[in-house]
């Protein structure tokens, strides 16, 4: 009697291709992409440079070798920065502005990095706001109370009950709670960050938050009510994969920062400069806008970009990279999406988000994500088999599939243990990316594994 030879763990099964041929095709592609295609660099359309800023892009880019994208997300940072947490949306029950934290991430050099802070940082905003340039720009993050002084509330004056000496002198304040800051040297953040005892990190994350701020010290301690930080930085990726530690990545640090590959876009051997008058056109469109601000304060999905968030938000909510690391890192994209959004909504000077501005901010996150892919493009660690079960229940919708599915439908080989299919059903587990439920029959209760994107809400 003949022995059958069991099929290889990641053969297609025939009745499978048969039935969805869809989630085979889908299988296939992750599997070959999976063990056989290298991670390329992230590539951005012009096409996504949207509104009066990406205008401004397109008119400077001729004129600079620094990425257009690069200028871009750096112009949007410091428009959101001019603009203030007046205008507010809500997302996921709380309150975010157009705040947004850009690290340009590239080669020594030939990343043109400074080129684009220069152009999307320090020249737009002289050229938008002059007073906010010379007052609200800073650099030199180093220290939790370094930057909370920056935006500090006011102290009054303090005396001895007794003696009536002064013992803490009074201090206005900073007024502008708005704050730009811009670091052409990001990795000397980092490297303060992972010093004992500095409280930075922390800070950072709170003020992306929006919350108030306060430092630690006993001596004269400060604190900032409702401030409003937006930071652009520069860093290489050697020298940000050595500084950027585990705990940035866990504790959400990394997470709320939009990182842009930056590499120089063309050659310009003489220095060049576009049409006057054509700056001035776009520059007071922006102006325009952002004065237009003043008076919004909600900002609202309309319909349809409602019914495209549902369609969208899954695939930001649940990020089923291999790579724990990017799982990480991409966890706040629907988030961020959301504030981009709002963001380039503003800049149009109205308060209700169209599909339009989800679109243009749905290109930007792609290409962040693809970004932090690129530069930690060894991370991926999840198993063959993890990876065809993953495709297989995100195929299978909210019906998940039972341990007969898997066995039969996908996994169809009997040289695949149970102990190999539990362990890879219970790292999709164990990162969130698939959940097990036991469903009543008339016999044993039945389990179903469903893809995190197609849980049910309860009602």
């Amino acid at each position: 009697m003949k022995t059958r030879t069991p099929e290889p763990p990641t053969a297609p099964i025939d009745a499978e291709r048969a039935r969805s041929p869809s989630m085979v095709s889908k299988r296939e592609a992750v599997e070959h992409s999976v063990n056989a295609s290298p991670i390329t660099t992230p590539t951005f359309d012009p096409a996504h440079l949207y509104g009066s800023v990406g205008a401004y892009v397109r008119l400077m880019a001729p004129h600079t070798e620094a990425a257009p994208v690069s200028v871009y997300v750096t112009a949007l940072a410091l428009c959101g920065s001019i603009i203030g947490r007046g205008p507010w949306m809500n997302i996921g029950n709380t309150d975010h502005h157009a705040r947004v934290f850009v690290l340009l991430v590239g080669p020594t050099g030939a990343g043109r990095k400074g080129t684009a802070l220069s152009v999307g940082g320090s020249r737009l905003a002289r050229l938008l706001d002059d007073n906010f340039s010379a007052t609200r720009v800073v650099s030199g993050l180093s220290s939790a109370e370094g930057l909370i002084a920056e935006v500090r509330d006011p102290t009054p004056l303090a005396k001895d009950e007794n003696s009536g000496k002064v013992i803490r002198a009074g201090d206005p304040g900073v007024l502008d709670k708005r704050l730009l800051v811009k670091e052409g040297e990001m990795g000397g953040a980092l490297e303060a960050m992972a010093r004992e005892g500095n409280r930075l990190s922390a800070i950072l994350r709170d003020a992306w938050d929006g919350m108030d701020l306060r430092s630690m010290v006993k001596r004269d301690p400060q604190c900032s009510t409702a401030p409003h930080i937006a930071i652009v930085g520069a860093i290489t990726k050697s020298e940000l994969c050595k500084l950027l530690g585990h705990a940035s990545v866990l504790n959400g640090l990394a997470n709320r920062f939009l990182p842009i590959w930056s590499t120089r876009a063309h050659l310009l051997a003489q220095p060049t400069e576009p049409d006057p008058e054509a700056v001035s056109e776009v520059v007071a469109a922006i102006r325009k806008s952002i004065a237009a601000t003043s008076g919004i304060e909600k900002v609202v999905l309309s319909a349809e970009a409602r019914d495209r968030w549902e369609v969208e938000y899954p695939s930001l909510a649940v990020v089923d990279d291999a790579s724990p690391v990017i799982r990480a890192l991409l966890e706040r994209g629907a988030p961020y999406v959301l504030r981009l959004a709002m963001l380039l909504t503003l800049l149009d000077g109205i308060s209700v988000i169209e599909v339009r501005h989800l679109d243009a901010a749905l290109a930007v996150w792609h290409y962040a994500a693809d970004s932090w892919r690129f530069i930690y493009a060894d991370g991926v660690v999840r198993s063959p088999l993890a990876e065809r079960l993953l495709v297989a229940l995100e195929s299978a919708g909210a019906m998940g599939l039972s341990r007969s599915d898997i066995r039969e439908g996908v996994v169809g080989s009997n040289a695949v243990s149970a102990k190999q299919i539990d362990a890879a059903l219970g790292a999709l587990s164990s990162s969130g990316l698939a959940s097990m439920a036991k469903r009543a029959t008339n016999g044993r209760p039945q389990e179903r594994w469903t893809h995190a994107r197609h849980l049910q809400r309860e009602a």
